[in-house]
């Protein structure tokens, strides 16, 4: 460009670029949107000329801008929606779970229960004479040595001793006094002791009175296999006498001696080695002897959590031990290791308990009646 041409600035009606143009020149073309643009001349008026399309150009850099706007929008609703999504996830995890419920369902039982330890036979009277059974009350019970069932009766005016089989049929009145009976037990040979009062009476062949024994305030009379019996005094003193009546132990004041407490009433069982088993019916406790006195175990009913209210004792040859408490029999074997619990007794009270040599208990009830249950064997 020489010296002598001057320029003239003027701006692209279209676009907005700077325009140079030459002095005296009536149009100039923009270098960036190629508008022909026409210069005024005084005093002739500015004429433009636009063109009828935008050029490519042109639009590519107004499509590039549009693109960045939208890209621009999206990136921010992007950004929005993901800083929600992180609120809402640190929301949730501050929250305290939800407790969780457990459902247990029972397995499907695969076997039957056992059978109870003894099963009930049968259930009969004491009484023969349905009559006088409202004057009659049955109060101990026993076995002679053919295994027949011995029960005493009280009634106003005298003391019986009914002799029933094991199936319950009367069979004779065995022994009868004008006396109360507290005690009653049958030996070898027919051989009888009984309590009356404060007096201990024995006799032979059921009837022949051999002996007394005077103000022993017996609490319980035994016989033994080899016909020695066994006197529970007041004090509760173990005496055994031999079949003449000579005195050959003593074991003095049993529950005072050994427990440190005193006692209003027991009950003892001998079993067929001559061990005794002494029970102690406030105590809830039974202690065991060997035939010379010595003490072989303690039982502490109570707080072993097995007897409450003991009523009567009874061992078989086997060497098991039962227990009848008022409305439940126990079974412990010899060293007082629990067994089972007889069922079907919650409708009774029960008096008293023997058991014989073929697995049979017999239970007397305060309802005159006795009920025969089946034990099962013991292998040996």
């Amino acid at each position: 460009m020489s010296s002598n041409e001057s320029l003239k600035a003027f701006v692209c009606p279209s676009c907005g670029a700077p325009l140079e143009v030459r002095e005296g020149a009536k149009t100039v073309i923009c270098r960036y949107c190629h508008m022909t643009v026409s210069i005024p001349q005084e005093p002739e008026p500015i004429i433009i000329e636009v063109p009828r399309t935008v050029p490519a150009s042109a639009r590519r850099n107004r499509d590039a801008e549009e693109k960045q706007k939208q890209l621009a929008i999206t990136y921010s609703l992007v950004g929005v929606i993901f800083v929600f999504l992180i609120w809402s996830f640190l929301s949730k995890a501050s929250e305290p779970p939800p407790p969780q419920v457990i459902v247990y369902h029972s397995p499907v039982p695969t076997h039957t229960l056992p059978p109870p330890y003894a099963g009930q036979l049968l259930t009969f009277t004491t009484i023969p004479d349905s009559a006088s059974s409202s004057l009659v009350d049955s109060k101990d019970i026993d076995l002679d040595g053919e295994g027949n069932l011995l029960v005493t009766e009280h009634t106003s005016n005298a003391s019986i001793v009914y002799k029933l089989d094991p199936e319950g049929n009367f069979l004779a009145k065995e022994f009868e006094t004008d006396y109360n009976i507290t005690s009653f037990s049958e030996g070898p040979d027919r051989g009888i002791i009984t309590t009356f009062g404060f007096d201990v009476h024995v006799y032979k062949n059921g009837n022949e009175e051999i002996l007394v024994l005077p103000n022993l305030f017996a609490n319980d009379v035994v016989f033994g296999k080899d016909g020695s019996f066994y006197v529970v005094g007041l004090d509760h003193t173990i005496t055994r006498y031999d079949p003449t009546g000579v005195v050959n132990l003593e074991i003095n004041k049993v529950f005072e001696t050994q427990l440190n407490s005193q006692e209003s009433e027991s009950h003892l069982a001998v079993d067929d080695l001559g061990n005794m088993y002494l029970l102690g019916v406030n105590n809830a406790a039974v202690l065991k002897f060997a035939p010379d006195g010595s003490l072989l175990g303690k039982f502490d009913g109570k707080n072993s959590g097995y007897i409450s209210h003991p009523k009567a004792i009874a061992v078989d040859s086997a060497g098991r031990i039962f227990i009848g408490e008022f409305r439940g029999v126990l079974v412990f074997d010899e060293d007082f290791r629990f067994i089972d619990t007889l069922t079907n007794i919650e409708d009774f009270y029960l008096r008293a308990l023997v058991v014989d040599g073929d697995n049979h208990l017999y239970l007397l009830t305060d309802e005159n009646t006795v009920r025969k249950y089946q034990l099962p064997a013991v292998s040996q």
